[in-house]
Order: structure tokens, then sequence, then C-alpha cells
């Protein structure tokens, strides 16, 4: 799975605090030296995997089946995972889109997200226990597997799994990015830490932390200007912004802050940067 605009996460450790992973069903594996934020679901150990399995993970399907078939679907929720093609004839029809069926908007409730452009979809069978955000459906409406889902394992540990195999080719759009914060949420616990960006559908966020100053910058990849929100897990104390727009001079700009959410009252430029720091 490689997951657009990777925020800064590492992988779980023994003894250590629970910050997400997600799994792909690739075998490439971080360069030594740098965080990883992915890993591999058929190069690691078991033992490895056992490891991952009690922080936070984040799956793909292709990663999901792989794990069912090395006998870890228990640990990830699953009673099957097999993959199937865009293409491939089943008897209740091809996958056309995920419906969601959790949102913290209620009126996203029973939305539609395409999954037609997927090469391949894992078709999920959660077992009891499992949070379910969006089920996939056929061209007829009628169910075909789940869609996203959560699972907290015997092992402490919190598993989010998509049905999909080219997360990168999911709709970027405000419902699908808000479905995603969800999941990485259910993944931190009840401890969260990380500061969640939207506003624009390439907004990319680097999250970093020097000599007791916290700073996270937000470049706008798009070719329309774009707003910023971050939702923090709690208020950041006095929070400072400096918009970085190209050919300009940095300039600071003025927050509007509301409980734990913190918004820009600029757009961001194309290629701007919005560098927020507080301490």
């Amino acid at each position: 799975m490689c997951t657009p605009a990777p925020p800064p996460w590492r992988s779980w450790r023994p003894g250590r605090d629970r910050r997400p992973t997600s799994c792909s069903g690739s075998a490439s594996r971080s360069p030594p030296g740098r965080p990883r934020w992915r890993c591999s679901s058929r190069a690691l150990g078991p033992q490895e995997l056992r490891e991952l399995l009690a922080g936070g993970l984040l799956l793909d399907g292709t990663a999901a089946a792989v794990l069912v078939e090395r006998g870890f679907g228990a640990l990830i929720g699953l009673r099957e995972a097999p993959l199937v093609g865009r293409e491939q004839q089943t008897r209740s029809g091809p996958y056309a889109a995920e419906q969601v069926l959790r949102d913290d908007d209620p009126g996203a409730v029973g939305m539609l997200l395409s999954v037609n452009v997927q090469p391949a979809l894992a078709r999920l069978a959660p077992t009891e226990g499992a949070r379910w955000w969006t089920r996939v459906v056929t061209a007829a409406g009628q169910p075909w597997g789940a869609g996203r889902f959560g699972f907290v394992n015997e092992l402490g540990g919190r598993v989010a799994v998509l049905a999909a195999t080219a997360v990168d080719e999911l709709p970027c759009n405000d419902d699908g990015q808000r479905l995603l914060h969800a999941m990485i949420r259910f993944l931190e616990g009840a401890e969260p830490r990380l500061p969640l960006v939207s506003g624009g559908p390439y907004l990319v966020p680097q999250l970093s932390r020097a000599n007791g100053v916290r700073r996270l910058a937000v470049a706008n990849g798009s070719a329309d200007p774009a707003p910023v929100r971050v939702d923090f897990p709690s208020a950041p104390p006095e929070p400072r912004a400096t918009l970085l727009a190209p050919l300009a001079e940095p300039r600071p700009v003025p927050l509007t802050t509301a409980g734990a959410r913190v918004t820009a009252r600029q757009e961001l430029p194309h290629r701007g940067w919005l560098v927020l720091d507080w301490e």
C-alpha cells in the first residue's frame, strides 16, 4: 500500500508508544536510517509481524490477503480476504462503490465512493467485533464485502483494513480523506498525537520537533489555492503560522482556533507552504 503524503510515522516497538504503521503486499522496504511508514507483508517474519500487530497497523487489501494466507487472520479481524480482479466473474457481480456506514458527519452516511478503477479488491469478511466504516456494493447496490474496518486484537493492538489494493487510486476528495482520518484516530487509540490536515486534495503535511518546538509544514501541491485546517488531538498553546509563497517574502498568517481545530485565515497558494509552530 502506498498512501499519498505519508505523515512521519514510525513502526511500533514493544514497550514504546503506539504510532500507526501501514503495511502493503509489496516486498519494498524503507532505506536504513529512515522512518519506516510502511512494511511488507511477505518479507517480514512472524515475530516482526506480531510486534506490528501489537501496535497500530494500517493494511491495504493485498496485505490483508497475504496475512490471512500466512495465518494471521484472527489478529487482523478477518475470516477470509481473497483478492478479486476487476474483470473477474463473481455470482454477486463486479464491485462498484464503497458505501459509507459510519462517519462523523451524519449527512455522509449512505454516500457512495467509487472503487471502479481499482484493479482488484480484497473481498473482506471481518470477524465479530470489527468496526465497519464502509462496505463495498455492486452497481445494483448489493453488498459485496467490507470496504474499510477497524479491529482490536488479543495482543491489544489495533488494525485498520482497506479492501482497496491501489490506495493511491482511491478518490481524492473530502469524504475519502475524512474516512482515512477516522482510521488514523482509531489506530492511535486512547492517546492520539498526530495533527490531521484537511482543506484541499493535495495538501502535504510534514511534522517535526526540535529544541522543544513542534513544527507542522503544509505544502499545497494543487494548482488551486486551498484552505488549511488542522485538527489537533488537543488545542496547541499559542500556535503561530508563517506563509512561504513563491517569489514572496515570508509573512505571518492569522489563525482561528475553535476547540482543537486551527484554521488559517488565508488560503495556501499553489506550491506555497504554511508553517505552523508551537511549544
